[in-house]
């Protein structure tokens, strides 16, 4: 093989191997995408489910934005992955193992944050801070544990 025929087999390989990366990428994003819809869904009911059982107490502001942000970011989450052709209830093994994950890590997360070192400065953030913003930006600075950062990392702006 000639010069120019290593050469043309090389950029082959070399945009062959590109396009698997590329496909790569995207998998993983849609990957992503799949645990923080699951996520997304599952802050959706435990909001909705915190909303019905509160008697009007000022926590109701906070848990409100947090239910309209999570349906937000369902419905981002939706739209990008029907985009990419990708079901919700898609059963392909990485998805279907993604989404399981994302359920499981808020149920974790949720009872986590109740252990002691998590609590005390989630507790601080509710009775010294009136507003729900500034709640909710107080409660993202709290240390956390795993399965809480991998929740929090749904709040990222990763989608194209």
């Amino acid at each position: 093989m000639g010069t120019v025929g290593r050469s043309l087999l090389l950029m082959a390989l070399l945009l062959a191997g590109r396009d698997e990366a590329v496909g790569e990428v995207a998998s993983s994003l849609a990957l992503r995408a799949s645990y923080c819809l699951a996520v997304a869904k599952a802050q959706e009911a435990k909001h909705e489910d915190e909303i019905k059982r509160s008697n009007g107490s000022g926590a109701r502001e906070t848990v409100a934005l947090a239910l309209r942000m999570a349906r937000e970011r369902r419905s981002r989450l939706e739209r990008y992955l029907e985009g990419k052709s990708v079901g919700a209830d898609d059963d392909s093994s990485d998805f279907a193992t993604a989404s399981k994950r994302g359920a499981q890590d808020v149920e974790s997360c949720d009872r986590d944050v109740k252990l002691a070192p998590y609590k005390t400065c989630s507790d601080q953030c509710m009775t010294q801070l009136r507003a729900a913003d500034q709640q909710l930006i107080c409660l993202s600075s709290c240390p956390s544990p795993d399965a809480c950062r991998r929740v929090k990392s749904c709040l990222e702006k990763f989608l194209p």
